[in-house]
């Protein structure tokens, strides 16, 4: 301690604030101990404690480094042993156990790097596919999910994406959720914060307390004409939220009071027009159905053009209920009629499994075609208007939901005719995302797989760009070429660059240019060399046709004009000896020949000039003394 005192400068003329903090830090260090390098965000782990000098030896990377207590209070600051960055960095293989058997663990070691406070997409980000796959991330999540709800220092908050905040030890699910809802002003967040402490609740088998409800009451009224300033929507979503809060006390007053605004409001289809949040549409619409007004047809009319997909079908069920069948049915030949201007009812219409019944609705594939159809004049727009927009946003989820199925429904149905030109129109759509595209595509492949068979010609083997025929002996040659650049021809050649750089003043010395000329020539026919070799292909002698000419013939040919005659003998470019009359199947004067049969004729250039000849002869060049 007294070498510790000394080093910290707490007896001399250093600052107190920066001594205190040098023997806060050092007095708790042990072998082990993890630190976070203030300034580079790296964590470094304590190896080992001199107490005796006070000096402290860490691991950074891989490396080891000694520093002086005061040294390292100015650098360094603690970090929790499970802070992610911790479990990263030092501990990879107890990160990888706490992913598999406690991803709660993980998701606190996350938060605590992150301050406290971060979302499901953040946490995505750092995992994926760094330490999860991407495909396992949805049953990760939902298992981490689950195990958070029952952690005692963890808050999930709100939705899409859920938000992760690490509660104070002092601090209870009550008392975050007052301080959180007081801390607001908008009722999308009060909604996020009720709905989870009530899954809470429901998770953990126990009541909600009404202390702490009709606190959040209290709170709504006192900020509902302050909140009604910022539009009628804002202020019927907090009505909505008070007659809630009123169910849950079994007080009715909010509830009539909500009941008396419905009644009187002007107009409720521009109060939430544009407003996506589930949540309040559900409240609407269940609220709704106790409302008597004289214009009640028009307004529920109104609002199933501005509803979003997800709220319709209980929205239409009311309309029909009370007999609006006419009104609700003019909303749907509307939006066939003029799909950018109706894409809620559009992505209802296609991904609803069960519509309500009494009403005339499209066929399957009629109404994917009207959906591709848009899509492609949306493609052909020189600029995207807010419209377009709008309709892909909705029409994406509409798409993938239950797995494709009513894709593949109407996929199905389609003809092979009208296959082939649906096709291209799949290809080329666009605005849609690369995995819903490919999915699209794909789903077509797989119900019309004609669409891409191809009839490839049969080729001879000598018309296969792709294959060298060869026999061994031409492929062991051509490996003793390779092994002699890499083990003699380019050790020289390094040897030699060596030397002459030696030489010094490069840009002035001859050798060493020369030297590195020759190494990029070595490399180039060292690459050609290995491409020749990958191709290569041996033929057997019991490969060699007899009835035709092929690789590996011996043919004898007769001059048509005078009667002469030439023998040659066809194989690959390795094998190739002009003297000997080995002749590569890919030159024109082998090719002239390949696949004649007896008494065939083929035209020859000899000497600049063509001379026609005839097979008179076809052996095995592979077998036989002449082979």
């Amino acid at each position: 301690f007294e070498a510790l005192l000394s080093a910290s400068g707490l007896t001399g003329n250093r600052a107190p604030r920066i001594a205190l903090r040098t023997l806060e830090l050092c007095l708790k260090l042990r072998a082990g101990t993890p630190l976070l390098n203030r300034a580079e965000q790296t964590v470094a782990e304590i190896v080992q404690v001199d107490p005796a000098h006070a000096l402290y030896t860490l691991r950074i990377d891989g490396r080891q480094r000694t520093l002086p207590a005061a040294e390292l209070a100015r650098d360094f600051e603690p970090i929790e042993p499970d802070d992610f960055r911790v479990l990263r960095a030092l501990h990879p293989e107890r990160l990888a156990e706490l992913i598999e058997n406690d991803p709660a663990a993980v998701a606190v070691g996350l938060l605590r790097a992150a301050g406290g406070e971060l979302d499901a997409d953040a946490l995505k980000h750092e995992l994926v596919p760094r330490h999860i796959p991407a495909r396992s991330w949805s049953k990760w999540w939902q298992r981490c999910r689950e195990a958070l709800r029952k952690h005692p220092r963890v808050a999930l908050e709100g939705r899409s994406p859920v938000r992760l905040r690490l509660r104070q030890a002092s601090e209870t699910v009550e008392s975050a959720l007052r301080e959180a809802f007081g801390a607001s002003d908008e009722p999308a967040r009060w909604q996020e914060l009720l709905d989870d402490y009530l899954r809470r609740c429901k998770s953990e088998k126990r009541p909600p307390d009404r202390d702490t409800l009709a606190a959040l009451a209290r709170h709504i009224r006192d900020q509902l004409e302050r909140v009604t300033r910022h539009g009628p929507a804002i202020g019927l979503h907090a009505r909505l939220l008070l007659a809630r809060l009123g169910e849950l006390l079994d007080d009715p007053q909010p509830a009539g009071e909500l009941l008396d605004w419905l009644r009187d409001a002007p107009d409720l289809a521009a109060v939430v027009r544009d407003r996506e949040d589930r949540e309040l549409w559900q409240a609407l619409i269940a609220h709704l159905a106790q409302v008597q007004r004289d214009d009640w047809a028009q307004q529920v009319a109104a609002l199933i053009e501005v509803a979003p997909p997800g709220v319709l079908t209980p929205l239409v069920e009311l309309a029909l209920e009370r007999g609006l069948h006419d009104q609700v049915q003019a909303r749907i030949d509307a939006a066939l009629a003029d799909p950018l201007d109706y894409p809620a009812l559009i992505a209802w219409l296609w991904s609803t499994p069960r519509l309500p019944e009494g009403l005339r609705l499209p066929a399957t594939l009629e109404l994917f075609e009207l959906i591709l159809d848009v899509l492609a004049e949306l493609d052909r727009a020189a600029a995207g208007s807010e419209a377009g927009k709008r309709f892909r946003t909705l029409i994406r989820p509409a798409l993938r939901s239950r797995d494709y199925a009513r894709v593949r429904e109407a996929l199905g149905q389609v003809s092979a005719e009208r296959a082939v030109t649906l096709k291209p129109q799949l290809e080329r759509l666009g605005g849609l995302g690369p995995n819903i595209h490919e999915k699209l595509v794909g789903l077509l492949r797989e119900l019309h797989p004609q669409l891409w068979k191809v009839e490839t010609p049969q080729l001879l083997p000598w018309e296969d760009p792709n294959v060298i025929w060869a026999t061994q002996a031409g492929i062991d040659r051509k490996t003793a070429e390779r092994d002699e650049i890499v083990n003699v021809k380019m050790r020289e050649n390094a040897k030699r660059i060596g030397e002459a750089a030696a030489h010094g003043d490069l840009s002035e010395n001859s050798e060493y240019k020369f030297a590195l000329e020759e190494r990029d020539l070595l490399r180039a026919r060292l690459a050609r060399v290995n491409q020749e070799l990958s191709l290569a292909r041996l033929i057997e002698p019991h490969q060699v046709p007899t009835d035709h000419v092929g690789i590996g013939s011996r043919v004898v040919l007769r001059s048509t004009a005078d009667g002469s005659t030439r023998e040659m003998t066809i194989l690959g470019p390795f094998e190739t000896d002009v003297e000997r009359r080995i002749y590569n199947y890919r030159a024109p004067v082998a090719a002239a020949v390949l696949g004649k049969r007896l008494g065939q004729r083929a035209t020859l250039l000899i000497d600049g000039r063509e001379v026609e000849f005839e097979v008179v002869e076809i052996t095995n060049g592979l077998l036989g003394p002449s082979s």
